[in-house]
C-alpha cells in the first residue's frame, strides 16, 4: 500500500494528464444528441431548420393558415408579421422539414451585416425580379441560407433555410427565379 502511494505521489500530474486527454478523446467520438429546437407558443418559424421533424403538436403551434401538395411534400403557409404575406415551411410525408422561407417585419437593427461578420461574405447575389428590384438574395450555400435583403441599407426582408447545396443546384432549385447581377454592389453587398 506503501508503494502504490509513493508512486501515486510521484506521478499524479502524468495520471491527471491521461484522465485529461481520455476525457477530450470520449468527447470527441462519442456523437452529441442533437437539441431539440422548440416552436414557442407564438408559431414563431426562426429557429425551425431543413432535418428538423416536426411533431404533431409542434405543427399545431405553427398557426397554419394554407396547405398546398408539392409533389410528395406539402407547402404549409403560417402566418406572419404581414397579413398579406405567409412564411412557407416545406415538409415531406413525415413531417421533416426540407424548406423555410420567412418573411422579416422591418427592423433597423437586422441587417446584412450581422449574417456576413458571423458567416462570412455570401457566395451568390442575385437579383430577385419577381420580389422587387429593391432588393438582393445574398446566398450562403454551405449554411443553406438565403437573406433577402434591401439594397440602400442592408435591412433583412426574407430569410430562407435549405440543406446546404452548391451553386448549381441552388440556382435549379431554391434560386430558379433570381438571376446573377453584374452591378458592383453584387460583387460587394457592403462597403469595406
Amino acid at each position: 500500500m506503501q508503494k502504490i502511494r509513493e508512486h501515486l505521489s510521484k506521478f499524479w500530474i502524468v495520471y491527471l494528464v491521461g484522465l485529461i486527454l481520455l476525457t477530450i478523446f470520449i468527447r470527441t467520438i462519442v456523437p452529441k444528441t442533437p437539441q431539440k429546437r422548440q416552436i414557442s407558443e407564438s408559431g414563431s418559424i426562426f429557429e425551425l431548420q431543413p432535418g428538423f421533424i416536426l411533431s404533431e403538436e409542434e405543427l399545431g403551434k405553427l398557426q397554419i393558415v394554407k396547405q398546398k401538395p408539392l409533389g410528395t411534400n406539402t407547402i404549409l403557409e403560417t402566418k406572419s408579421g404581414f397579413d398579406s404575406k405567409n412564411n412557407e415551411i416545406i415538409i415531406d410525408e413525415k413531417n421533416k422539414v426540407i424548406f423555410v422561407k420567412e418573411h422579416v417585419v422591418y427592423d433597423a437593427n437586422h441587417t446584412l451585416q450581422q449574417y456576413i461578420s458571423k458567416i462570412g461574405k455570401p457566395d451568390l447575389v442575385l437579383e430577385t425580379p419577381t420580389i422587387s428590384d429593391a432588393i438582393q438574395a445574398h446566398v450562403f450555400l454551405e449554411e443553406g441560407l438565403v437573406i433577402i435583403a434591401h439594397k440602400l441599407d442592408n435591412t433583412v426582408q426574407q430569410r430562407w433555410s435549405f440543406e446546404p447545396t452548391i451553386e448549381q443546384a441552388f440556382l435549379a432549385s431554391w434560386g430558379k427565379e433570381m438571376k446573377p447581377d453584374g452591378s458592383p454592389s453584387s460583387q460587394d453587398p457592403l462597403p469595406n
